[in-house]
């Protein structure tokens, strides 16, 4: 959700009665965190890139401004595995009408 989309989130939540305060409200998130570990058939390199960019993302409290005292953090733990089946002949293909 954009800063913006929250923003008109909480400006429709208070036109429908709803009175929200930001610093009296508890924010839910989740959070993943990836393993590099394990046997897996993605190549070497990919699985500590894709960690590492996962890591040094934006978190979510900083991105939508939320104060971080306000803030319960779920988390999970995702093994990074690839499918060892080489793509189809002529490679992926979008579904008519998707781009």
């Amino acid at each position: 959700m954009a800063i913006g989309a929250r923003t008109a989130s909480l400006s429709l939540a208070r036109a429908c009665g709803l009175d929200i305060e930001r610093s009296s409200t508890t924010f839910y998130l989740g959070r993943e965190t990836l393993l590099t570990d394990g046997q897996t058939k993605m190549a070497a390199w990919r699985k500590p890139l894709v960690a590492y960019m996962s890591r040094n993302a934006r978190s979510d409290t900083a991105l939508f401004g939320i104060p971080p005292g306000r803030v319960v953090e779920q988390g999970s733990q995702v093994e990074l595995q690839f499918s060892a089946d080489p793509p189809p002949p002529g490679g992926f293909q979008t579904p008519p009408g998707r781009i």
